[in-house]
């Protein structure tokens, strides 16, 4: 073998390399493929549930956040579904129509130019159903004493405490509303909106002061949070620039908190009045 010159072996070697080489710059012929396994969403689509559900007993622990908390036969409801076009998309979910605790979901729009959403959901609270008072509600924000009470300066003087017990569901409801969109007018630009609204009502224990004595009161309480946020977006090579105005305002319907206070008090100054959470 002369010096510089390489084997017959290694000429072979590289002769096949150079044609896989060339095999592999060859794109390969894709126009006979056929997606089986992941096809696009297109068209209408939905499922449905309905059945019943039936509660033994009345239970405020088992209907916390269920609403199973009163005996009796529910009504199971729920379903999901799509709806999808060339120009156009949109999907739902219902989550235990039938309940204290539904839910209810929409959203869709265009990829790439618009979207919206729509969400509504319910979730009861249940503390105690098994409570008794002598308050009585008169008003959104008063609670008055049975008639015939007799004050005492201690409990052992109420003789009409037995005869004047009244049961009390400490309980409440919260409902929320979700309602947003998007739009895109350019490549960069994305200009959103968001509106949520959420109502609370019910009944809860507020301690009561009055002197040298306290109550525990079945307090009334009618509570609305309203959010809001408008922001316009810029999308930038490694970032984005956002602005953005975001609100938030609370109501309290019931701006105070009156009661009789069952003991014996100076002859004009038998209620007692707590402040409640301001709006702001």
């Amino acid at each position: 073998m002369a010096r510089g010159t390489l084997p017959k072996a290694c000429l072979l070697a590289a002769g096949a390399l150079a044609g896989t080489t060339a095999a592999l710059a060859q794109a390969p012929d894709t126009s006979s493929w056929v997606c089986e396994f992941c096809p696009f969403e297109e068209g209408y689509r939905a499922e449905y549930d309905a059945g019943a559900s039936f509660v033994t007993d009345d239970a405020a622990y088992f209907g916390d956040a269920s609403g199973y908390d009163e005996k009796g036969v529910y009504a199971d409801l729920g379903g999901s579904g799509s709806l999808v076009t060339e120009a156009h998309q949109v999907r739902w979910l219902l989550e235990d129509v039938g309940l204290d605790s539904r839910r209810l979901s929409l959203d869709g729009g265009n990829p790439g130019s618009y979207g919206y959403r729509l969400d509504y959901r319910e979730l009861p609270r249940h503390r105690f159903d098994t409570t008794q008072t002598v308050f009585e509600q008169a008003t959104a924000d008063t609670l008055m004493l049975p008639p015939g009470w007799t004050r005492a300066p201690t409990t052992d003087g109420f003789t009409a405490l037995d005869a004047s017990l009244a049961n009390r569901d400490i309980s409440s409801d919260r409902q929320t509303l979700d309602i947003g969109g998007r739009f895109l007018p350019g490549e960069r630009w994305q200009l959103s909106a968001d509106y949520r609204r959420q109502e609370r009502d019910g009944l809860r224990i507020a301690s009561g002061s009055y002197f040298t004595q306290s109550s525990l009161l079945p307090a009334p309480f009618d509570y609305s949070t309203d959010e809001a946020e408008v922001a316009l977006r810029y999308a930038l090579a490694r970032g984005y620039l956002k602005l953005s105005y975001f609100g938030s305002f609370f109501r309290n319907e019931n701006a105070a908190l009156r009661w009789q206070t069952p003991f014996t008090s100076a002859p004009g100054a038998e209620t007692g009045v707590q402040a409640q959470a301001p709006d702001n």
